[in-house]
This record gives C-alpha cells, sequence and structure tokens, in this order.
C-alpha cells in the first residue's frame, strides 16, 4: 500500500512539474493570440492609445508585477486599472483570461491527482 501511494505521489510530483511547462507554453499562445488593444484603422485609434497608456501606467502606479506577485494578486491589482475604451476593456479581459487560464489547468490537474491518490 505505501509502496503504491509513494509511486502515485511521484507520479503527482512529475505531473505537476510537466503542467507547469505546459501552463507557460499555452499561455505564452494565448498572449500571442491575444493580438493588440488598438487598431490604427479605426477613427479613436488615438482614444484607443490614451486609453491603453493610461491602464499601463496605472498598473505601474499601483505596483502590478506578475514577477512579483502571485498570479491572483496580479490579476486583482490590473482589475483595479479600468479601461475607459470598449476595445482596451476586450483586450485587458483576454490578457488576464490568458494569465488565469493557466491556473485554472493547475487547479483541474492537481484536484484529478487527489482524486487518484484518494480512491
Amino acid at each position: 500500500m505505501r509502496i503504491s501511494i509513494t509511486i502515485l505521489l511521484a507520479l503527482a510530483f512529475f505531473s505537476l512539474i510537466n503542467a507547469d511547462i505546459g501552463d507557460i507554453t499555452t499561455q505564452t499562445q494565448c498572449l500571442a493570440n491575444t493580438g493588440s488593444a488598438c487598431n490604427n484603422q479605426d477613427s479613436d485609434y488615438q482614444d484607443c492609445i490614451a486609453d491603453y497608456n493610461s491602464v499601463n501606467q496605472c498598473t505601474i502606479d499601483k505596483g502590478c508585477s506578475i514577477s512579483v506577485q502571485s498570479k491572483s494578486s496580479y490579476t486583482s491589482c490590473v482589475q483595479k486599472c479600468q479601461p475607459k475604451t470598449d476595445q482596451v476593456q476586450k483586450y485587458f479581459s483576454k490578457y488576464l483570461n490568458c494569465i488565469n487560464s493557466s491556473r485554472i489547468i493547475s487547479a483541474f490537474l492537481i484536484t484529478m491527482i487527489l482524486a487518484v491518490v484518494l480512491i
């Protein structure tokens, strides 16, 4: 019994390592597909750029940093900076969804591993 639990825990550990690598790849692809916030062909391009820059400055002023904060803290911090235009709002929604998607995948994997271990 102890050997099988040890084997399952080892598999869980290696699965989490692979999940983290997969999360980084998935997150990078998601962010690459997000595109840009503003389209220079739109008539309100200057307003969009100004709003985008304003939100970016807000995140800097509030100290939002994904390299320093956990993903959930970073997401909460960025959400405090509200865009005024729909384009920038949609962009940041997609961006935060990419950041959060890896956290959801990890939570799902951990839940599945615990279910296997406990059964």
